[in-house]
């Protein structure tokens, strides 16, 4: 059994009330959108941590050739870290991660979070399977599509937010980038 984190594990870290009560992160074998199209975002770098009081989560974001980025999270107390190579894709307006675990770990599935940074905090909500049902994609496209056409059904991210929360998480910048 490998010491990783397991995507799954790590999204069940990241938004555990959510996903016990909503359900699970949806994955893919397709991103988004291209790499080739990922747009930069420098508002992403730098370290956060999760301001919720019983959830103890640090990220690391570095920035990774012309569009990519590098995401280590790992959790107070554990030994285990994560690995995330990820970019970013713009969807109407709305940001999205594209998430897989770095080369050579197992599983090759994409993950996703849509976000904002705005000051100071990182704002993150993951794209929850409860829209998706048995559905498949056979490309980028096809799912951006998908992703497009229900940017306004709260269940895209799960069930539906409590009033006046709309993220799963909620990060504060501790360090800029370095």
């Amino acid at each position: 059994m490998s010491d990783r984190v397991s995507p799954r594990t790590l999204w069940l870290a990241l938004s555990a009330a959510v996903l016990v009560l909503a359900g699970c992160p949806y994955s893919s074998e397709h991103p988004i959108g291209s790499p080739a199209d990922a747009v930069r975002d420098n508002s992403l770098l730098g370290t956060w941590e999760a301001t919720q009081e019983n959830e103890k989560v640090t990220i690391k974001i570095q920035g990774r050739g012309a569009a990519g980025y590098l995401i280590t999270a790992e959790g107070a107390g554990e030994e285990e870290t994560a690995e995330f190579d990820a970019y970013v894709t713009p969807v109407d307006g709305e940001k999205f991660l594209n998430l897989r675990e770095t080369p050579g770990s197992p599983g090759e599935e994409w993950y996703y979070a849509n976000y904002r940074s705005e000051d100071g905090r990182l704002l993150l909500r993951l794209v929850d399977d409860a829209l998706f049902e048995s559905r498949s994609f056979a490309s980028s496209e096809e799912l951006r599509a998908f992703i497009r056409a229900n940017l306004k059904d709260p269940r895209l991210y799960g069930s539906e937010p409590d009033p006046g929360q709309d993220w799963d998480w909620e990060f504060r910048r501790t360090l800029p980038e370095a």
